[in-house]
């Protein structure tokens, strides 16, 4: 049985419980990386936009842009200066966050990763990361009032049977979390909760790098495979 994490204060002598964490925050120097990659990774968010590019930015870009059309073929987190945060850092907390989601035993890897970068007034829409177990956000640049990242209710389907008043979702959209951040912050999440950024209210460009863990394999079963599917009728 899982234990909840330590009640956090929210005032008046109220604690809050977080039986089922499913939201992470952790801490590392992206600043120092940045300064040294910045000019190369503007050229070539550059050239994603131009004409001549055979990569795709995003339909989910709302005036930035995107290198997920490279995600598999050349991701960040692959390079070699993000290669103490790819390899120490993120499995750090993510073996953590496994243990507490009941994923002993199961394999992972980083399937895949991208940049963004969000100029004044441009925003990422409503999106989920399907068939991610942890989806993952690496603050590079955070100018401030450039946007926070915003998280859906993941119970807005019972908010629904609540009695909740008139401005819930219009115009205050009570139904979307914003979850601040700032420039190192990294933040780990489950790939079916959807979310969204902000809209860069700052003169400055927002960058941010997006990385993906998923599971490809199951260990915590005492059977084998064959065994496993002839016994619940896979395998003819």
């Amino acid at each position: 049985m899982l234990t909840a994490l330590q009640d956090q204060s929210i005032g008046n002598g109220i604690n809050s419980i977080n039986p089922y964490p499913y939201f992470f925050r952790s801490q590392y120097n992206l600043s120092d990386i940045w300064k040294d990659i910045k000019r190369e990774t503007d050229i070539f968010l550059d050239f994603i936009e131009s004409p001549d590019s055979t990569y795709l930015n995003s339909a989910l870009e709302k005036g930035g842009v995107s290198s997920v059309g490279r995600c598999r073929v050349d991701p960040p987190h692959g390079w070699k200066c993000f290669d103490d945060m790819t390899n120490n850092h993120i499995p750090s907390v993510v073996d953590k966050i496994w243990d507490m989601w009941s994923l002993k035993g199961v394999y992972r890897n980083m399937t895949e990763s991208w940049i963004n970068r969000h100029p004044p007034n441009a925003t990422t829409l409503e999106h989920h990361h399907h068939n991610v177990n942890v989806a993952i956000c690496a603050y590079l640049d955070v100018p401030e009032g450039s946007g926070n990242l915003e998280i859906l209710n993941p119970f807005l389907t019972y908010k629904y049977a609540e009695p909740v008043d008139d401005g819930y979702e219009m115009p205050r959209q009570d139904h979307w979390i914003q979850i601040p951040v700032k420039t190192n912050d990294i933040v780990y999440f489950p790939g079916w909760l959807k979310h969204r950024t902000g809209v860069n209210n700052s003169d400055s460009n927002r960058y941010v790098m997006t990385m993906n863990v998923t599971a490809y394999g199951m260990t915590n079963i005492d059977r084998g495979y064959d065994e496993f599917n002839n016994a619940i009728g896979f395998v003819e």
